[in-house]
């Protein structure tokens, strides 16, 4: 006897189900694609109004006479070389930078709620932060992208290569190498860097297979120079290297006098 069920065949129901499994996906992707399309038009009218008069040249203070406070914190993350004998240190390292632009300020509940902008290193105003102490060539700090939030807080972590001097004794077992960053421009009454931690970030860092990173310190210094009337301001990391068991350099053997080794191997015949 024919019950009159509606409920179909099996392969009717699955049908049915794959149909509906299909809109609800057509639907998603509609809803995603609308979605990120509002994003990428609220960044746009973000950036367009950020930066329709805005002059990077120009320092981010408060005012004329306020330095531009900069918190600064080195992120080593690994010691390419270290050469006692040519008193040379190499490193790979990240350096973090935040300030505050109050040019840079907008609400997020104008613009969807987008509260953080991705921005090309070269539209912002930077602090020119560098290695004092390079005796080698250094990337450009401004190919990078910055992380502007709605508070006008500026997020910059740039990544190079350095080459510090580091004058050291061959005879020591702990060498010390300090590397000074600073404005090369400002003056601490211009812009005022301080640092982050109380030491350098180690938490991206890859240790040698040479030598051992046994200690690191930070300070803060106010430095005068003779080619100017004004104070400036520096931070100092000091890293604390000890050779490390069964590795073996030439920096280490002393150095001899060809003539002693000539005089040497003819005994060795001799013998």
């Amino acid at each position: 006897m024919n019950l009159g069920s509606s409920a179909g065949t099996p392969r009717e129901m699955g049908r049915a189900g794959n149909n509906a499994l299909c809109n609800t996906l057509l639907f998603c992707s509609i809803l995603a694609y609308l979605t990120i399309g509002a994003q990428a038009q609220d960044e746009n009218t973000i950036y367009e109004r950020l930066f329709k008069d805005y002059d990077k040249n120009v320092r981010p203070a408060v005012n004329i006479s306020s330095p531009v406070p900069v918190t600064f914190n080195l992120i080593l993350r690994k010691i390419l070389e270290f050469d006692p004998e040519d008193q040379s240190i190499s490193f790979a390292a990240w350096l973090q930078m935040t300030w505050e632009d109050k040019r840079l300020v907008w609400f997020p509940r104008n613009f969807g709620g987008l509260s953080e902008l991705e921005v090309r290193g070269e539209d912002v105003w930077i602090p020119d932060v560098e290695l004092y102490n390079t005796i080698g060539p250094t990337e450009a700090l401004t190919d990078f992208r910055v992380l502007l939030q709605s508070n006008g807080t500026v997020i910059y972590v740039p990544a190079s290569t350095f080459v510090a001097s580091c004058p050291t004794n061959l005879t020591d077992e702990v060498h010390r190498c300090t590397l000074v960053f600073g404005s090369w421009v400002h003056s601490a009454l211009k812009l005022d860097l301080q640092h982050k931690a109380y030491a350098p970030t180690l938490r991206e860092y890859t240790p040698s297979h040479v030598w051992e990173l046994k200690g690191v310190s930070v300070e803060e210094l106010i430095k005068m120079f003779d080619c100017c009337p004004q104070p400036y301001k520096e931070v100092r990391y000091t890293l604390e290297l000890s050779r490390k068991n069964g590795s073996t350099s030439s920096a280490w053997m002393p150095r001899l006098d060809w003539k002693f080794l000539t005089l040497l191997l003819v005994l060795c015949f001799k013998i």
